[in-house]
């Protein structure tokens, strides 16, 4: 098995090839998305796996149960019931905290949801799980009070 690391752009080395497309790449702030390619790049992941995407923006950096609770569609027998819930907890320079485990289960059970994703990012894109957690790991990067694409 090829394994690739992608940690660190002083450990992968592009070929001259990437080197060119970056070069040529049409660029924007990601961080305020306003990047197209990060916004192309959520919008195939999001096909690919059938997920609609609904950013939750708060202005403190805090992501509470609550604001998961009413970010929730109602349950209607007119749309399809969320099965999967996948959850960004943000940990950054400026002050955000982590939502725990326990309360988004809580809002996902209360909900009837049989699944709960985490993901925790602390820095720049390093993900880490609770210890011993299985849940899916699913990123999805807003800030402020920018819309969906």
């Amino acid at each position: 098995m090829n394994v690739i690391d992608l940690r660190s752009d002083t450990v992968t080395k592009p070929s001259t090839g990437i080197r060119r497309a970056m070069a040529d790449a049409e660029v924007g702030d990601d961080v305020l998305d306003g990047d197209p390619t990060t916004r192309r790049l959520e919008q195939r992941i999001a096909a690919l796996s059938g997920a609609q995407i609904r950013p939750i923006t708060t202005c403190d950096g805090l992501l509470t149960a609550e604001l998961v609770r009413n970010a929730l569609r109602p349950a209607s027998p007119d749309v399809p019931r969320i099965s999967a819930l996948a959850i960004e907890n943000t940990h950054n320079a400026a002050g955000g905290r982590v939502l725990s485990v326990a309360a988004f289960d809580g809002v996902a059970r209360a909900r009837g949801r049989s699944a709960s994703g985490w993901a925790e990012e602390c820095g720049n894109q390093a993900f880490s799980p609770p210890p011993g957690s299985t849940r899916s790991i699913t990123t999805e990067r807003r800030c402020g009070d920018h819309p969906a694409p």
